[in-house]
C-alpha cells in the first residue's frame, strides 16, 4: 500500500504574532474590561451605602433633637438612645453624622479613623461624668434606662460611672 504524505500547513501571521498571542491578548483586554466594570460597580454600591448611611444617622439625629416633632419614629429613637446615651445621645448622633459626611465626600484616610474611635470614647467618658455628677444613685440598668434624661449618662454612661 502507498503511504500518502500529509502536507503540513503552516498558517503565518500577517502581523507577525502568533495566533495563540492574539487570543491571549483578546482574553486580557476582555479580564481588563470586566474588572473596571467589577470595580466601577463595587464603587457604586459603596457610595450608595455610605448614602444610606448617612440619611439613615439623619433621622436619627432629627428624631433625637425633635422628639415630639418627628411623631412615634421621633420620640422612639429619643427614648431609646437617650436610654442608652443620656446627654451622650446628642453628642454621638451629629459626630455619627459628620463622620459619615466627611468618609462620603472622601474627607478620610485610614490613619485617622483612630482618632475618631477615640472621640466616641471621649462622648461615652462624657455620659458617665453626667451620670456621676446627677445620676441620682441610680443601681439597675432598667431605672437608669427608665430615668434617663439630657441630664443623666444613661446605661451605657451609668455602667461606666458606677
Amino acid at each position: 500500500m502507498a503511504q500518502t504524505k500529509k502536507k503540513q500547513s503552516t498558517i503565518k501571521p500577517t502581523s507577525g504574532r502568533s495566533q495563540t498571542s492574539k487570543q491571549s491578548t483578546t482574553r486580557s483586554r476582555k479580564r481588563q474590561t470586566s474588572n473596571k466594570k467589577k470595580k466601577a460597580s463595587s464603587a457604586l454600591q459603596l457610595e450608595i451605602q455610605n448614602w444610606l448611611i448617612l440619611f439613615a444617622l439623619i433621622l436619627i439625629t432629627l428624631g433625637i433633637y425633635l422628639k415630639d416633632g418627628m411623631g412615634v419614629l421621633g420620640s422612639s429613637l429619643n427614648t431609646l438612645f437617650v436610654g442608652l446615651f443620656g446627654f451622650g445621645a446628642y453628642l454621638i448622633s451629629v459626630y455619627s453624622m459628620l463622620i459619615a459626611g466627611m468618609n462620603l465626600f472622601g474627607k478620610l484616610e485610614r490613619s485617622t479613623w483612630k482618632r475618631l474611635i477615640a472621640g466616641y470614647a471621649a462622648i461615652i467618658l462624657v455620659a458617665a461624668l453626667f451620670h456621676i455628677i446627677n445620676g441620682e444613685k441610680l443601681t439597675t440598668v432598667g431605672e437608669m434606662y427608665q430615668r434617663a434624661t439630657a441630664l443623666t449618662g444613661g446605661v451605657v454612661g451609668g455602667a461606666i460611672g458606677r
